[in-house]
């Protein structure tokens, strides 16, 4: 249950780690999609996870979903891919 004055929009912080990613993953057609149109390989985007190129391939062909601890890092990924460069 959520308390009222939390926003599931903002990053949540855990005593003094990183911001929780509450955003949502895309459908894996989607995540391909967002890949392929940033020039990014299933390589390098398991390269930057620390995964294995089959787990991104498990991703993005919904055969898999990421399990908690790489789940806020590819979202945020995705996020950023579809964003563009600053």
């Amino acid at each position: 249950m959520r308390h009222h004055d939390e926003n599931p929009d903002r990053p949540q912080r855990r005593g003094l780690g990183a911001p929780i990613y509450r955003g949502t993953l895309p459908h894996p057609a989607e995540r391909r999609r967002i890949r392929r149109a940033a020039g990014l390989t299933v390589e390098d985007v398991a390269l930057d996870l620390e995964v294995s190129p089959a787990a991104v391939w498990a991703w993005e062909s919904g055969r898999q979903s990421p399990n908690k601890a790489n789940r806020g890092p590819f979202a945020r990924l995705l996020d950023q891919l579809q964003r563009g460069p600053k």
